[in-house]
């Protein structure tokens, strides 16, 4: 068996807590860099996991990637020392502000053989294996429904932090919105409804980050002259017929998402695989995303 490579993790906030043990799991973590409070060294220890600064982490030869779990504003310079230093990048989405930082991003990624990859985790799940390459392949889609309820987080807009999961979601189902009618309401801060009609290409999506309770994230795809529909829900994939009120349970292969989207980074240094969502994918998001900004 193939030694395990060595990663190290920059930030081990909320989402880096999620993300470092499901890199333990597949790989050797061995350093972290945070600015966090005693629990998080403390967790970090627990761990075997030693906390060096980012320049050591970054002139260190043995460690092969670093995983970036970062403020959205952090994005585009640290991942950009990071592959100037040669290392492989799993950066959490979107991976910059703009495309012309996304684009200077993958110009280095490839200019240096490097592997840039994008945390669009939603684009790994089992549920849009089964839809891509069972479900809808060699079908048209003629309409889709994209829901989610949760409760935070604010410090980031809902468009960099939110919105760009279902333009992922859209461009792997091979569709794009055209022509939009977006309304946006503020409760807590700016912007914390979302709500997007593109009626030309019966394409709908509602965000309410406001809503207590579990996250809700509810996606339903009608297909062209199929008599049915498919219900995406949370890790659960369904199948109504039209005319029957019941669903049906959709046998979905072993894994998550957030497992599911580590191997690939992992397989695609080893060079077994190709990254999903690489640089471009993530670039190309961020050109999406501009028409709601």
């Amino acid at each position: 068996m193939s030694e395990k490579i060595k990663i190290a993790q920059i930030g081990v906030g909320r989402w880096g807590k999620k993300l470092l043990p499901k890199f333990h799991e597949q790989a050797d973590i061995v350093a972290a860099c945070h600015s966090g409070n005693q629990g998080t060294a403390d967790w970090l220890r627990e761990l075997g996991i030693p906390t060096l600064s980012f320049d050591d982490i970054l002139s260190d030869k043995e460690i092969e990637a670093v995983i970036i779990a970062l403020p959205i504003y952090l994005h585009h310079d640290t991942t950009k020392r990071a592959l100037e230093a040669g290392k492989h990048v799993f950066v959490e989405k979107p991976g910059s502000q703009t495309p012309t930082e996304m684009q200077e991003l993958c110009e280095i990624a490839e200019r240096q053989y490097l592997q840039l990859a994008v945390g669009y985790k939603f684009v790994h799940a089992p549920a849009m294996k089964k839809l891509l390459f069972e479900l809808i392949s060699g079908r048209s889609i003629h309409a889709i429904q994209m829901d989610w309820l949760k409760m935070g987080t604010f410090g980031e807009r809902l468009e960099y932090n939110l919105l760009v999961h279902e333009l992922s979601i859209l461009k792997m189902l091979g569709l794009s919105l055209g022509s939009v009618h977006k309304n946006n309401y503020g409760t807590v801060g700016q912007g914390d409804m979302l709500k997007v009609d593109d009626y030309l290409n019966h394409i709908g999506i509602y965000i309410n980050r406001t809503s207590p309770g579990p996250s809700r994230k509810i996606v339903t795809i009608i297909p062209e002259e199929s008599g049915k529909s498919w219900v995406w829900s949370g890790p659960n994939l369904f199948e109504i017929e039209h005319g029957n009120e019941k669903e049906i349970p959709i046998p979905l292969s072993n894994g998550d998402e957030l497992s599911n989207e580590v191997a690939n980074f992992l397989a695609a240094i080893r060079g077994d695989e190709k990254l999903i969502t690489d640089g471009r994918f993530a670039l190309e998001i961020l050109k999406d995303l501009q028409k709601f900004l």
